[in-house]
């Protein structure tokens, strides 16, 4: 194991706080801005009057930037226990063709479809 001195560690352990903290504030934003497009998105959306699409939004929000609908179906009940499975898909494909979500690899032999948040630049 290499050897570290005392001052280069607290140098490093300095840094490593100062990344920290920079990685916080962008996770914010990127949460923030994702949270104004779907608003914005949702608003475009003839059929956004249903119920599920505030949870959607939830539940979108504290995905990572990649997901299984099984992830999304898991989530979703956790907030709002009585969801249920169409009412979701449906809300699902409408975020699909808002182009807040798209998805990256279709559901297979027993394995969840997988989709990806789409931020727009």
């Amino acid at each position: 194991m290499a050897r570290v001195r005392k001052d280069s560690l607290a140098t490093l352990q300095r840094r490593e706080a100062i990344l920290f903290a920079k990685l916080a504030v962008v996770r914010k934003k990127i949460r923030e801005t994702y949270v104004a497009e779907s608003a914005a998105a949702r608003a475009k959306l003839p059929e956004a009057d249903d119920v599920t699409a505030p949870v959607m939004i939830q539940v979108l929000a504290a995905l990572g930037g990649q997901f299984t609908a099984a992830e999304i179906f898991a989530t979703a009940k956790k907030m709002k226990p009585d969801c249920d499975r169409r009412s979701l898909l449906k809300a699902m494909n409408r975020l699909q063709r808002a182009g807040m979500i798209q998805k990256i690899t279709a559901g297979r032999n027993g394995h969840p479809a997988r989709f990806e948040k789409v931020f727009k630049h």
